[in-house]
């Protein structure tokens, strides 16, 4: 549709466009009126979008930038999805970013730097990137953004300014500036835009100089309700049926990046009320909760798992949330204190939801009190959603799908540009019924409880996850990165 700018380069133009060098009465508010859409200024040009041509309108452009106004018409639908990009970036517009001040005596460079990265991480936190990376290599300094849970490159920037950038990144997050040879890591806490942004920073050595990784947690953070993670009615049920009850221990199992955090947050914000206390352990605290006792390990200071959470079961709880199991003392002390009438919920790192049990027996936890303690254990991993706009039917010749089953493939569009539009959860739950609990303590192989599960409706990960290629929620592709 656009000749001259791929779909993501065309939302980063109009996001990051810089109107301060036009005429004064030329200002953001001036386009949104009109209904144009500028996308590029060059020298003797100005690139604009809309989908009438209004010859007043573009006469007044070239009337107040001095400049001939190109005007391409697209259709209504991608002029009022580009449109609302515009218009979220002038809502933010007067609160941009300084986080990095420039200072007397800073030198053009320096100045450009500095204005690189206020810009950059602005960019990152209203396209909702989770991550940034700023990576040294011979001759440039890469930046990709996370976004989806996939890298993307947004560009490079010239090695001489990489002194800039470390030096500067490191004395806000009060990390030692002389240190290059060793890992660090701190943390940035700044406003933008009326809400509260946590960066943290971490830095390690490469062979061409330290890399920087950015992880943004946004205050913004919207805690899902349960019923909007992807669960279906039937794992929904099960979940709430559980959770209402407030006693034994639920363990959320996956690899890092599999959405285990936001699940734990939902459920928390879900139980959450005045008539019980909720204490969470956690390392670190992602995401600040209303009405609940949220404790950051600190190692330095001796705030460690184990002790401190023999010290929360002194402090008359009802709900105990431990960021992840990770030790022997740690499994048996959850155990206990969720068969004494505590609720008790953490995760694992784990495959799948039966090889929680045996990760659990690994560290020590006895078998009768695994059986006792369990109540659900909920596996599941984040996969791509295919854009609703632009995703294209076709048959597949796959032993993983049906015969003759019409499934989707992504495309790119200019509202996603690689055919996928944000994340969604794929879920595996195994309820502790009697039957697997008598398994369970009987010390059953992984194909015995497997069996018995199947006999109560129990559906695997790789069977949830195909059915979300049936579905037309994702791709074969995206699911094969996983099964």
């Amino acid at each position: 549709m656009f000749n001259k700018f791929n779909a993501e380069e065309l939302i980063y133009k109009i996001e990051n466009i810089d109107l301060s060098n036009l005429n004064s009465q030329l200002d953001i508010s001036f386009f949104v009126k009109n209904r144009v859409i500028p996308v590029e200024i060059g020298t003797d040009s100005i690139f604009v979008l809309s989908i009438v041509n209004d010859y007043n309108t573009i006469s007044n452009i070239e009337h107040l930038t001095k400049r001939k106004c190109n005007l391409q018409i697209i259709d209504t639908n991608t002029f009022d999805f580009l449109f609302d990009k515009m218009v979220k970036r002038s809502r933010v517009v007067t609160n941009n970013l300084n986080l990095i001040s420039i200072q007397l005596g800073d030198d053009n460079k320096n100045i450009e730097t500095i204005n690189y990265l206020n810009k950059m991480i602005e960019n990152a936190i209203i396209r909702g990137v989770s991550d940034i990376h700023i990576e040294p290599f011979k001759s440039s300094i890469r930046v990709r953004f996370r976004i989806d849970g996939k890298l993307v490159t947004q560009g490079t920037l010239r090695s001489d300014l990489y002194s800039i950038i470390i030096t500067r990144m490191k004395i806000l997050a009060k990390l030692d500036i002389t240190e290059r040879r060793l890992p660090q890591d701190g943390r940035i806490t700044f406003e933008f835009s009326k809400r509260d942004i946590d960066l943290r920073i971490s830095t390690i050595p490469t062979i061409y100089g330290e890399k920087i990784a950015l992880r943004i947690l946004d205050s913004e953070f919207k805690f899902k309700n349960l019923d909007s993670l992807g669960l279906g009615k039937e794992n929904l049920e099960i979940i709430v049926n559980e959770i209402t009850k407030l006693s034994g221990l639920i363990v959320v199992c996956g690899p890092t990046n599999s959405g285990k955090t936001t699940t734990i947050y939902s459920i928390l914000n879900n139980i959450n009320d005045e008539s019980i206390n909720i204490v969470t352990l956690e390392d670190p605290v992602e995401y600040k909760i209303d009405g609940i006792n949220q404790i950051q390990i600190n190692y330095k200071t001796g705030l460690e798992f184990i002790n401190t959470l023999n010290h929360i079961l002194r402090q008359d709880p009802d709900v105990i949330s431990i960021g992840e199991i990770r030790d022997d003392e740690t499994v048996q002390t959850a155990l206990r204190a969720a068969i004494t009438g505590h609720f008790v919920f953490s995760t694992l790192h784990t495959s799948n939801s039966i090889s929680a049990i045996y990760r659990l027996k690994d560290m020590k936890g006895e078998s009768y009190l695994i059986s006792n303690a369990l109540k659900l254990i909920i596996s599941q991993r984040l996969v791509r959603k295919l854009c609703p706009h632009c995703k294209k039917e076709y048959h597949v010749e796959s032993s993983l799908i049906p015969h003759r089953q019409k499934i989707f493939r992504a495309v790119g569009c200019v509202r996603c540009n690689q055919g996928y539009s944000g994340r969604l959860g794929v879920f595996e739950l195994l309820k502790i019924d009697n039957k697997i609990k008598y398994l369970i303590e009987k010390n059953a192989s992984y194909d015995e409880i497997l069996l018995e599960a199947k006999k109560n409706g129990f559906k695997t990960l790789e069977e949830n996850l195909i059915q979300s290629v049936i579905d037309g929620t994702t791709t074969l592709e995206e699911i094969m990165k996983i099964i």
